[in-house]
């Protein structure tokens, strides 16, 4: 008896069920392999969801901006361009073309934004929120915490 039936207690014809099952499964990661797929290494971790930067993507767009006149100059970021830097940088990395320098733009700009909430007025602020909420979840995208 092969030492695997042994270990599971299972009859001999499961045993080769097992073993040819095991070569399909070898086969078909030595192909990928050939085709330039990578395995994990490490823990797995689940992905960052990019369905739901789409989502958030696709929601901003719809957005109104919210105009309140004179009262959202931060002296942090510019109200009125970090919202199209934002979803532009994060359309980028759903793209996977974002370079690193640019990578770095969108942290200091989501670091400014974070600042920046506080000083806006109460009906503006769910605005700028959604935009923060885009940045991080694009940079959580693009540079995954390394463990």
């Amino acid at each position: 008896m092969a030492a695997w039936d042994q270990e599971f207690s299972r009859p001999a014809e499961s045993a080769v069920d097992y073993r040819q099952a095991r070569l399909a499964v070898e086969t078909v990661v030595t192909g990928l392999i050939a085709d330039g797929w990578v395995p994990p290494s490490g823990p797995s971790r689940p992905e960052p969801d990019r369905t739901r930067l789409s989502r958030l993507l696709a929601t901003s767009r719809t957005r109104t901006f919210p105009w309140t006149a004179g009262e959202l100059n931060s002296g942090v970021v510019d109200p009125t361009t970090i919202g199209p830097d934002i979803c532009g940088w994060a359309d980028q990395i759903l793209a996977g073309s974002l370079s690193p320098a640019t990578l770095k733009q969108l942290q200091d700009a989501q670091g400014r934004l974070r600042r920046s909430i506080p000083t806006f007025p109460d009906t503006a602020q769910s605005y700028f929120v959604h935009l923060l909420e885009i940045a991080t979840l694009a940079l959580q995208i693009a540079a995954p915490p390394t463990d």
